[in-house]
């Protein structure tokens, strides 16, 4: 049904973002394009989940341990959960932000870890770019097909940081989750 389908894909992409509650860190791969950085990660994620049949089902151990190796170094999560939270970030304690960034990441891996099981039939198409290459705020735009169906534009917006490119939002079919 469209709302699994729609599911999956906000599953597919939330790898990118289950993890933001930690800092950033250092890795050759996100000083490469914005474009490579999603395309490296994307297919590494894709291929973990097509060979093991645990993670496709759903494996909420193995998926914490995906989103660890495979997206951690470039995603800015403390970025996306102030800008979510908003005005009110400011007034929280260190120990409030961390709280929230853990619980926040935990609810999104819980409403979408069983969407995960399509996984293994998607595709994914990163579009041409519409940017110069001295931006440091870009959108890398995508496609996510899967066969028998009608492809989701999935984006992500990265800002170019001291440490590279990182990830800090992303738009499912046209709805920006920050």
């Amino acid at each position: 049904s469209p709302s699994v389908l729609f599911r999956f894909f906000l599953v597919f992409n939330l790898v990118f973002f289950v993890t933001f509650y930690t800092k950033n860190s250092f890795s050759v791969e996100n000083q490469e394009s914005p474009e490579k950085i999603i395309s490296k990660i994307t297919g590494g994620i894709l291929e973990e989940i097509k060979k093991d049949p645990d993670l496709a089902a759903g494996d909420w151990i193995k998926i914490n341990k995906l989103v660890d190796a495979k997206v951690m170094p470039v995603v800015d999560f403390e970025k996306m959960t102030s800008s979510a939270v908003g005005k009110y970030w400011r007034t929280t304690s260190p120990e409030q932000k961390i709280k929230l960034m853990e619980t926040f990441r935990e609810l999104l891996v819980l409403t979408y870890s069983g969407a995960i099981r399509f996984a293994d039939k998607a595709d994914m198409k990163i579009l041409p770019p519409r940017r110069k290459p001295t931006d440091v705020d870009v959108i890398v735009r995508t496609r996510v097909t899967v066969t028998g169906r009608q492809p989701v534009p999935i984006d992500y917006r990265l800002k170019k940081t001291d440490l590279g490119w990182r990830i800090f939002d992303l738009n499912v079919l046209g709805l920006w989750l920050i």
